[in-house]
């Protein structure tokens, strides 16, 4: 019964968690685009900041998004 409880506990705090992003390192962006997309998601690329940050993102009809980053100065 307290096992149950617990579960039922934890699934319900998720529930009500709301994410606004996630945010994934990536060596090569390309890469990690194409990766991304094979597997059926629709991603949009981002731009080149001056601090060397280059991004794309993976947005989701919730509002959420992944935010794919690389760095081109690595």
């Amino acid at each position: 019964m307290f096992i149950a409880f617990t579960i039922s506990a934890k699934v319900a705090f998720a529930q009500q968690v709301k994410i606004d992003h996630v945010i994934c390192i990536v060596k090569d962006i390309e890469k990690a685009i194409k990766y991304y997309e094979n597997i059926g998601f629709t991603v949009k690329k981002g731009r080149l900041h001056k601090n060397g940050l280059i991004n794309a993102h993976i947005k989701f009809k919730n509002q959420s998004y992944v935010s794919v980053e690389s760095n081109r100065l690595w």
